[in-house]
Order: C-alpha cells, then structure tokens, then sequence
C-alpha cells in the first residue's frame, strides 16, 4: 500500500475526531481524556490518568502541626504544670512512707521494756536531721551527700535510702527543666536503685522519655507511678495523650475520661477527646468535643482546624469551610488550615477557590503534597503554564519518594505539557515516567504525547520527524497492548497511529476491539468511524459515526464527521441535519467545518461577524482555538 502524505492526514483531512472534553472510566483503574486541543485533525488519541481525572485530594491529618504533635517546648511547659500540682501529693505520700518506715528504728535490749537505739543509728540520726534540712532547702547535693554517709553508717535504714531516692528524683527533675535528658534519666533511675516506690522517679521518666518522643518507655513509667499510688490523678492526662499518640485509641479515652474531672474546663483536654472520637470515626461527637474546646478558648485555632475536618468528612462543607476560615482568622499562618481548605473546595470541584487556597498554603509552606495539589488545581482549570511550574516544584522536592509515586507525577506533568504545547517536553516527561514505572497505562500515554507531537512536527512541515514520532507512538501502544491485553486506550491509540500511518484494516481492528472492551464508548466508535473513512470505507465509517451518536447525540465530533462522510456520499440534506447539530453544539468548530467544507471560504470568514461567537471576536482568535489550517 502506498504511504500516505502525512501532510494530508495529520492537517488536511476530513475532520475527523477533535479532543474528547469528557471523563471516561477505564475499568476501575483511571479515567481516559482526549489528547490535542481542538483541531482539524485525523489525530486524536487518547490519555490515562490512573486514580482518576479528578482523584479526590487528601486532607493534612488530624493533629497534624496540632497540639497532639507536642514539641519539647510544649511538652515541658505541660509537665511543669503537672509536676508542680503532684508535688504537693507526692510530698504528702512521702511523709506518711518516712513516718512507717521511722517506727522500727528502736529496739529492744534484754527483758528490759526501754526501747534504746542501737549505736548505728545513734551515729546516722544527725545525718539524716542534716539530710533532710538540707533536702527541704533544695540544697540537693548536700542532701546526697549525707544520706550518702548515713547509708554508709546504716546500709539497710530506710528513711536514708528514701531519703537519697528523693534527693536524686529532685535532682533528676532540675536536669530535665535544663533540658539535659541524658543526665535526668541517669538520677531518676540511681533514685530508683534506692527505693521501687519512688512514684517522683517514675513519673519523672515518664515526662523526660515523653519529650524524646520515646513513648513506650513514658507509657510504662507512667504506668507504673499509678500502680503505686492511685492519687496522682494528674499522670492520667500525659498518659491519656501518649496512649493517644500511639493510636491506642480505647486507652487514650480511658484516661482522658478519668482526666476530665479536674480538667474539665481545659480546652487542650477536650481537644485530644474530639482527636480520639475523630480517629475512632465517630465524626458527629468529635465535632461536640471540638466544638467545646473552641467556646472553652476562642481563639483556639488547633480545635477550629479540627472541627472543620471532622464538618468535612460529615459532609457537611460549608460548617467545614466555616471552621477552616476561622481557624486561618486567628492564626493567618497556619499553613495546614489553608491546605485543607483547599481540599474542601477541590474535592468539590470549585478549582479557583481551591486554587486560591493552596496558593496561600504553598507560600507558607510548600511541601510536596500542597504544590501537587495546587498544581492539580491549575490543570483542572486549564491553566496548564501554572500547573507546570507548581509540578516543577514538586518534582524538585519529591526525588527520594518511591518509584510508581514518582513516575504519577511525572505523568501528570507531561500531560500538562502537552496541553500547553510543549510537545517535546512531554514526549521527555512521560518517557521518564516509562523509566520509573514502565507499565501499561506508561505506553498507552507515552503513545498519546509521541501521536501529538508527530502532528506539530507535521503542521511545521517536518513530515520526516512526523512519520518517525507516529512510529513511536505505534510502538509504545503496542507494548502497552502486549502488558495489558484489555487495555482499552492502548488499543485506541494504536489505531489511531496506525490509521495516520496508512495502516487502515489494522487501525479497524485496533478500534473494534477497543469498542468490545469498553461497551458504549462514542468516541471509541469515532476512531473507528475515522478509519474506515481513511480506508475510503464511506458506508461502514457513516455506520461507526452513527453508533456514536446513538450513544451520545450530543457528541459534536461525530456529527461533524457525519456532515463530511453524507457530503462525501452526496447525501446534502443528511449533511447539513449534522452541520446544524455542530453548529448548535460548537459555534467554532461549526465554522471550522464550513470553511473546510468550502461553503465559506478564509476570506469570506475573515468579513463576517466573528463576535458572534462568544470570546471569539478575531479571525486570529479561532485560529487558536480551533487551529484552523489556513
């Protein structure tokens, strides 16, 4: 068969197919896009986006930059408070623990009923007096010191041995307020050497260990105090968020709950209640518990950013937006708040507002995640030039991510490119995309950009690099035909480079299947329309053509295909029914149509009311929209 002119396929055929504006599924796996903008072209394959045209976009986490990812700062402020409400408790418990272990320290001589003390702890008594003066004044390393001696002097006394437990627990409290963890833990576990019941040493480990974020070892020392003593009420609230933190949600609402009774007016505290009840799923009473702790503190921004993701995930987007927009009042920063409401707004499909919103994210805190999602947001605006760059960026940032989530954003970015007309830049994306996860949803858009490319290469006259990308695009579809057989898109964009590279009956094949695998695709039918058309198949491609329209007879493509094939059959009346459909459907590509029908001409076009159109008002403006070949 001899080849055909490139030039006369790829920009002055029959027209065609144009870009497929609608979202269609692929399987469970994607969804299939057209590829070039509208034209007058026999090329139009087609793209793939894996999870989704419109993949809904994640919210930062609960807790997330929240009061439950507590830094060393807070976490230290926090046990201050505590420490300073459980001295009183631990100091009482002490002396009754001093008082029991005093009472044996006479004994008994002879048959005589006087209690005298034993030489040893005639000698030990001054040092324990001085001991624990010194003690009481916080005169820690004299404290030591002489219940050190006494020690010495009575190994087993027990009032010494506590007494040093004490001293070395205080000192331990005064290394943690230093912020010397290290040194703190050394003390607390030297106390506790000298006396297991030291309930200060172990709530001290569990509030140095805490701020490590070592909370295994803070659960079990916190624990561990309250197996002591019941009193200390106080360790439920630190113990509550740990087991919180840990995602042991029934623990953490255990010992929350206990807390509430003395903090029942503590924003901070109903807040990890509604964080508990949010993460356990039970949205409507964490919106109750967040909704409490932002009347307890109004300017509580954390509560308010929480109270407007558990609005979120009930559905309920205005209370969602409501809360976000609060929480971004009282604190202007808050980077996470602006993100999430940008989540609200895309996942509702209201792009600009979400645009706008991850704009302001972005500038306090472009991470990955936010550049992703605002450059999803400017693609489904079709502000390609402005998703490139936000992709850009996020390319930049996400070099060590694993391999597939690479190469997802790769894919998207070259599908920009393309869309901005940056064929070569595409071909170069989505080839590295091939690289980083060479599947078969990869070829079958691999395919797309090689196909769009070729037909910019062949509008600038470069039929040879035209033939060549054609042939790539050829290539890349069957190899994604060969790693997934029912590949609808990789068994259309073979087709469609197969029909431009004068393959017909394999390009009808291509087509027919792809129309078997997925029932009730117009544009599917479209293709297979186009290349019977190619074939010179008038019959069977006005057949194709009328299949699409039964399924969609809105589909302005295959009406406009419909009014060239019935003018090719000599069928005026049937042609011009098609004419005024594509009129009423596209004003601009009903133009298209008749200038390359002949009823207009360029001239002609160029003196007639252009403003007609709406936004159209120059002949160069259809041009670029409708990239008219003349």
């Amino acid at each position: 068969m001899k080849k055909p002119n490139l030039k006369s396929v790829i920009i002055f055929p029959l027209i065609f197919v144009l870009a497929f504006g609608g979202v269609l599924p692929v399987r469970a796996d994607g969804d299939l896009v057209g590829g070039a903008a509208e034209d007058i072209s026999g090329n139009a394959s087609v793209f793939v986006f894996r999870k989704g045209r419109k993949a809904p976009h994640a919210r930062k986490t609960f807790g997330k930059n929240n009061v439950s990812a507590r830094n060393r700062r807070q976490k230290a402020a926090q046990y201050a408070v505590i420490k300073a409400r459980l001295k009183t408790a631990l100091a009482k418990n002490r002396a009754k623990t001093r008082g029991a272990n005093n009472s044996g320290t006479t004994a008994r001589t002879g048959n005589s009923n006087r209690r005298t003390a034993p030489p040893s702890l005639k000698n030990v008594e001054p040092l324990l007096t001085k001991a624990d003066a010194s003690l009481a004044q916080g005169d820690l390393e004299g404290a030591i010191q002489s219940y050190t001696k006494a020690l010495a002097v009575s190994p087993k006394n027990p009032r010494a041995a506590s007494g040093l437990s004490d001293a070395l627990a205080a000192k331990g409290d005064r290394a943690a307020e230093a912020g010397n963890a290290a040194q703190a833990i050394a003390n607390y576990e030297e106390a506790l050497k000298h006396d297991r019941q030291n309930t200060a040493a172990y709530t001290g480990l569990g509030a140095v260990y805490d701020t490590m974020d070592e909370r295994e070892k803070a659960v079990a020392n916190f624990e561990k105090a309250l197996q002591l003593d019941v009193s200390l009420v106080d360790v439920y609230y630190p113990l509550g968020v740990l087991y919180y933190e840990t995602k042991n949600y029934p623990k953490a609402e255990e010992y929350l709950n206990k807390a509430l009774p003395a903090r029942a007016d503590d924003a901070e505290t109903r807040n990890y209640v509604g964080l508990i009840y949010a993460n356990s799923k039970r949205d409507a009473e964490a919106v109750k518990a967040f909704k409490f702790a932002a009347q307890l503190k109004p300017d509580y921004a954390e509560a308010y950013f929480n109270l407007g993701e558990s609005y979120d995930r009930l559905n309920q987007l205005d209370e969602a937006i409501g809360a976000y927009r609060k929480a971004i009042e009282i604190n202007q920063s808050y980077a996470d708040a602006w993100h999430n409401l940008g989540v609200a707004y895309y996942n509702r499909e209201r792009y600009a507002e979400s645009a706008d919103a991850y704009k302001q994210a972005a500038a306090l805190n472009g991470d990955v995640e936010t550049n992703l999602a605002l450059a999803d947001s400017y693609r489904q605006l079709k502000q390609f030039d402005n998703a490139n760059g936000a992709y850009e960026k996020a390319i930049a940032q996400n070099t060590g991510a694993p391999a597939e989530e690479r190469a997802e954003v790769f894919e998207k970015y070259g599908y920009c490119l393309g869309k901005a007309n940056r064929w070569e830049d595409s071909v170069n994306a989505l080839k590295e995309t091939s690289e980083l996860n060479p599947d078969s949803v990869t070829y079958a858009n691999l395919s797309w950009t090689y196909s769009n490319s070729a037909k910019q290469d062949a509008k600038n006259k470069n039929e040879e690099e035209a033939r060549r990308k054609l042939e790539e695009s050829k290539t890349a579809a069957q190899k994604a035909a060969e790693l997934d057989s029912r590949n609808e898109a990789a068994k259309f964009n073979l087709g469609n480079a197969q029909a431009q590279l004068g393959e017909y009956d394999s390009a009808i094949e291509n087509f027919r299947q792809a129309t078997v695998m997925r029932s009730g695709w117009a544009e599917g039918y479209n293709g297979l329309g186009v290349a019977y058309r190619l074939s010179g198949d008038l019959n069977n491609a006005a057949n194709a053509f009328n299949e699409a329209l039964r399924i969609n007879n809105d589909f302005a493509d295959a009406h406009l295909n419909m009014a060239i094939v019935e003018t090719g059959r000599g069928n005026k009346r049937e042609a011009k029914k098609h004419q005024d459909a594509v009129k009423r459907l596209n004003p601009a590509m009903a133009i298209a149509l008749n200038v390359f029908l002949g009823s207009v001409s360029p001239e002609q076009l160029k003196r007639r009311a252009i403003n007609k159109i709406p936004g159209i008002n120059k002949v160069e403006e259809i041009k670029n929209k409708i990239r008219l070949p003349f």
